[in-house]
């Protein structure tokens, strides 16, 4: 074989490979989120990043109550009908504009809460960007259930990447806290055209919500996870940290937040988002085969994990120093005790994608809100006591909990399942021990 023929046969193999479309994906627009905010922190400083951080913790909290979970449902489900996709769009539609309108009435009084100069004009502009959001088309959705990866990742890198050339040239042009919202808009804006164009729908929003009243049963596990992972989990501690300890301490909580997350979370939960659609084609066809797969992938995975936590505490410290400068330097100590929870969430992405794949999104759900209930405990005590070490040493014990109870709900689960595939028994009976709890 030609030099030439071996190239385009490996570029194909590369091509169809969903995994490496997803995962190159997601790490490139994590990697062009981290690298923005690096840069915005070392131009601008703490306390621009923590005016950002309020507006973004608004939008994830509001975003967060209104999730419909209708994207997961498409691709847990079987194959959605036209008028099914055009009544999803009508909702995530009517909830982008309703998180807008909530956003901007509510406005004055969060920047009240917050104490930070400048917080309401940052929360009306930020009020645009779910509204613009709704009406992006979810052919995504539809895409990710088909494995169509290349095309999402294509797509969604590019708009990213887009979003990161407008931030860091409207901060260079000196729009400050400014830039980042207008990036995020702009970005947004262009997202929604794009997918129109590229998906050229058959399907047009409609009022027929009664079409997709069975996804609900599902869905209503997906809301209560958002809601649990995103205010309990994701929010509580920076609404802590933000009236506590002002806008400059939510600013290094905000960096050491993402630091870690870039270190620990960001490939695993990468990955994730290919084994949730390819878990659910495997259990859709032989439940056996979707466990045995999880068990290969739980186990590499989980000794990558300690692998990159050891390396990461060696050199966090000299991390800190190279990408932020001198004035960072008191993220180290935070940095290190984050990492520990921030693994223990990593590897409970993996655990969330085959649960929710499985049909058995409550389980997820309920270590989500056992997490919730450590940190509501542990926050605010760890606040008091030692302050912001505090706060990111309670989310240690929080995430573990949540970890250890999903990891024991598939295994108890699982070994029903599996027992039941290899048993002389009715398809209903097989399918009834692997509904959800």
């Amino acid at each position: 074989m030609s030099f030439k023929k071996y190239l385009s046969s490996r570029f194909q193999a590369l091509s169809g490979n969903g995994a490496v479309w997803l995962v190159l994906q997601q790490c490139l627009m994590r990697a062009l989120v981290g690298i923005k905010f690096l840069l915005i922190a070392r131009l601008l400083g703490p306390e621009a990043v923590g005016i950002i951080g309020v507006g973004l913790l608004v939008l994830a909290i509001a975003e967060a109550v209104s999730d419909t979970g209708v994207g997961q449902a498409i691709v847990q489900k079987a194959r959605p009908s036209d008028i099914e996709l055009g009544a999803a769009w009508s909702l995530l539609i009517l909830r982008g504009c309703a998180i807008g309108l909530v956003m901007m009435a509510l406005a004055p009084f969060l920047a009240s809460q917050f104490h930070v100069a400048g917080a309401m004009h940052m929360l009306l502009a930020t009020a645009a960007v779910p509204v613009i959001r709704g009406f992006a088309s979810p052919c995504v959705w539809v895409w990710l259930r088909d494995r169509r990866f290349s095309r999402i990742a294509i797509t969604e890198s590019s708009i990213a990447a887009f979003d990161f050339a407008l931030a860091l040239a409207g901060v260079f042009l000196g729009m400050g806290v400014y830039a980042v919202v207008g990036a995020m808009i702009l970005s947004e804006l262009c997202r929604s055209v794009t997918l129109f164009i590229l998906s050229a729908p058959t399907w047009r929003p409609n009022f027929r919500l009664r079409a997709i009243k069975h996804y609900t049963t599902y869905s209503r596990w997906i809301w209560a996870d958002s809601l649990a992972n995103n205010l309990l989990l994701n929010q509580f501690d920076r609404i802590v940290v933000g009236k506590w300890f002002g806008p400059e301490s939510l600013g290094v909580y905000q960096m050491t937040s993402k630091l870690s997350q870039m270190i620990m979370f960001d490939l695993l939960y990468a990955y994730s988002q290919y084994l949730f659609p390819t878990f659910s084609s495997q259990f859709r066809k032989a439940q056996a085969d979707a466990y045995h797969a999880f068990k290969q992938y739980l186990f590499v995975i989980g000794i990558g994990t300690v692998v990159v936590f050891i390396c990461a505490q060696v050199c966090a410290g000299v991390a800190i120093r190279v990408l932020l400068g001198p004035s960072w330097e008191g993220v180290t100590q935070l940095l290190r005790i984050a990492l520990a929870a921030t693994a223990f969430r990593a590897l409970g992405t993996v655990l969330t994608a085959y649960l929710r794949a499985t049909n058995r999104p409550g389980i997820v759900t309920q270590g989500l809100m056992a997490q919730g209930c450590v940190l509501l405990v542990a926050i605010p005590l760890g606040g008091y006591y030692w302050q912001l070490n505090g706060v990111v040493a309670a989310l240690v014990p929080g995430a573990f909990v949540s970890m250890v109870w999903m990891l024991f709900g598939c295994f108890r689960r699982c070994n029903i399942v599996v027992e039941s595939a290899y048993e002389p028994r009715h398809g209903s009976e097989v399918v009834s021990d692997a509904r959800e709890n």
